[in-house]
């Protein structure tokens, strides 16, 4: 994610800075928790404590990054209030040993984030497509189905809150599930988000294990309303049935009767 294009990049320098350096070190984490991943299923345990080393300094990194907001700050105009940030928690998926299945697209302006994440989600067994900017993304929605959007608000061109907007004037939030990827310093945009129709979100730099739990959530989700969807399209068709099977012979009562207690067919 650049902080480029829309405008809403960090306030000031230092808030830049720190963004900077948490998505460098998140790649270097993203990676090498993939092949963590990866050795694991191949049965080479012999490089999982070292891959394990690398995740453990980078988080270190991470802490000493998160560090640099207790600096003194230049004096400016008034500030405003901190960011309230999303809990770093570790947090297990849903249910890890449901089979993974949907499609999914994911958009970032950032090419190594895009790598590193679609990667990820695939070696956990969804269809994963990419898009490398707004524009991109709203041809591919327009052109094929997918289940779930993994959405950065922060790109050049057209950023992901237009996006959102874009694909809200036709699908509704539990038919096209979009999860907005921000910053930590852009709390503001959260709020936003959700206010225009987005699902849910996570923050930069993205914690894998998070993204997968509220992936699964928000698929169950919309699973549960697709399946509400099916049963009222059969109900309306079997009302329909009743109505013009047996609306010629017999009275409207004993079709509102039938209509109640179909089971009496």
């Amino acid at each position: 994610m650049n902080g480029e294009g829309s405008g809403r990049g960090p306030a000031d320098p230092l808030a830049q800075l720190r963004h900077d350096l948490r998505t460098q070190v998140n790649q270097i984490l993203g990676y090498s928790e993939l092949l963590e991943e990866e050795a694991q299923d191949a049965g080479s345990a012999a490089s999982v404590p070292t891959l394990q080393r690398i995740q453990s300094a980078a988080r270190r990194q991470l802490e000493l990054i998160e560090g640099l907001r207790a600096l003194p700050q230049p004096p400016a105009s008034p500030a405003p209030p901190p960011a309230q940030t999303q809990p770093q928690l570790r947090i297990e998926p849903v249910d890890s040993a449901a089979p993974a299945s949907g499609e999914l697209l994911v958009v970032d302006d950032n090419e190594m984030n895009r790598d590193m994440l679609s990667r990820r989600l695939r070696h956990k067994g969804y269809r994963v497509e990419v898009a490398e900017d707004g524009e991109q993304a709203l041809r591919m929605l327009a052109s094929r189905s997918f289940d779930l959007v993994i959405l950065d608000v922060m790109m050049p061109g057209i950023s992901g809150l237009e996006v959102l907007v874009r694909l809200r004037a036709d699908r509704s939030a539990s038919d096209l599930p979009v999860i907005m990827a921000t910053a930590r310093d852009t709390s503001e945009d959260v709020v936003e988000a959700l206010r225009m129709g987005a699902n849910d979100y996570v923050t930069k730099p993205l914690d894998f294990p998070v993204v997968l739990a509220r992936v699964q959530a928000q698929l169950a989700l919309k699973r549960q309303a697709d399946r509400i969807r099916e049963l009222a399209r059969d109900l309306d068709l079997r009302n329909r049935f009743i109505q013009h099977t047996f609306g010629r012979f017999v009275s409207d009562e004993v079709v509102r009767g039938l209509l109640e207690t179909p089971e009496g067919l």
